[in-house]
């Protein structure tokens, strides 16, 4: 390994998305009382965002359901993606999962307890010193305008806590 960190790969995921166009008729349709507070819907068009990962099909989510059924669906699925997702980003990267020093989960969304980062150095047999980097409700439009900024910071992070062990 290098003093100097290295990003060896990069994925991304869930597999199911919707256009915001769309996501912004699914939210009007099922709150109406959106549709006379037109600066609230106009958030879908302003945000500059195209389309959005989600957990589950769109569909999915126009059915009621309580907080807890939500979000259980999402740490279901987020454990099952960060699982299969890291495991794609070691093999890309061509590395074995003791050779990785530092780890990044960045989400908008969703509540789990042990956090993702955590769940993932479990589920990839990363060592139990790994940084974990934890990105959590920074928005999907802060992640997606500012990425570079973001990747930069978090070797910054990253390099502080993998010199100081």
């Amino acid at each position: 390994m290098t003093d100097m960190p290295v990003l060896r790969s990069l994925v991304t995921g869930p597999p199911h998305r919707a256009g915001q166009t769309e996501i912004g008729e699914v939210a009007q349709a099922m709150f109406p009382r959106l549709a006379g507070r037109r600066n609230l819907l106009d958030v879908f068009g302003n945000a500059q965002i195209e389309s959005r990962a989600l957990a589950c099909p769109l569909e999915w989510y126009q059915t009621p359901r309580t907080f807890g059924e939500k979000n259980a669906a999402f740490v279901q699925e987020a454990r099952r993606l960060c699982a299969e997702l890291g495991a794609q980003a070691i093999r890309q990267a061509g590395v074995q999962p003791q050779d990785i020093s530092a780890v990044v989960v960045v989400n908008t969304t969703g509540i789990s307890t042990p956090s993702l980062d955590a769940y993932l150095t479990e589920a990839l047999g990363l060592s139990r010193q790994v940084a974990r980097v934890p990105l959590w409700a920074w928005g999907a439009r802060v992640v997606q305008r500012d990425w570079p900024a973001l990747l930069i910071w978090c070797v910054a992070v990253t390099r502080q806590c993998c010199t100081s062990r």
